[in-house]
């Protein structure tokens, strides 16, 4: 009797294909995640927690954000541990925008808008899960569009596990 293996190695027992992979990565907690070669059942993927760097000159304003709020307490303290995620309300001028068309930072990380809802003429909620490895203490988030530089920034607050805020 003959035994295989999926790509011929003993430990591999996973073969997800390639959009499954890069979507794992995005999951991971990467901005963006770039096929760059499937050869002969094997892929490779470059992932990183940047955002291209912003354009030398803008095509559209930048977006306003309002509020940065915890999607359960509706305030800006967020727990290190928990499965947190932000709704983060902005204002932005174009008509139409798509999430891939976002590029979120705290702390300069980039992370994944995972929903994006068009609230009035101008206002939007975007959803993205807190990143992971955030030290406890006060934090930044901002945002761009692929054609804008960052907008303003807003602060939000990582709570040690157990802690309470003020």
């Amino acid at each position: 009797m003959r035994q295989t293996s999926i790509g011929g190695q003993i430990d591999n027992w996973f073969g997800p294909n390639t959009n499954c992979l890069l979507a794992m990565c995005r999951s991971a907690g990467f901005a963006s995640a770039k096929l760059e070669y499937v050869v002969d059942r094997k892929a490779g993927v470059t992932c990183s927690r940047l955002w291209e760097p912003e354009a030398a000159a803008a095509t559209e304003a930048p977006p306003r954000i309002g509020s940065a709020v915890n999607n359960r307490s509706g305030d800006a303290y967020f727990h290190i541990g928990k499965d947190e995620y932000v709704c983060l309300y902005f204002k932005h001028s174009r008509p139409s925008l798509k999430k891939g068309e976002l590029r979120v930072e705290v702390d300069g990380y980039g992370v994944t808008v995972l929903t994006l809802t068009r609230k009035d003429e101008d206002g939007w909620q975007a959803n993205l899960r807190l990143p992971s490895g955030l030290a406890v203490g006060d934090h930044r988030i901002r945002l761009r569009t692929e054609g804008s530089f960052f907008s303003n920034s807003f602060r939000i607050v990582a709570l040690a596990p157990g802690e309470d805020r003020d």
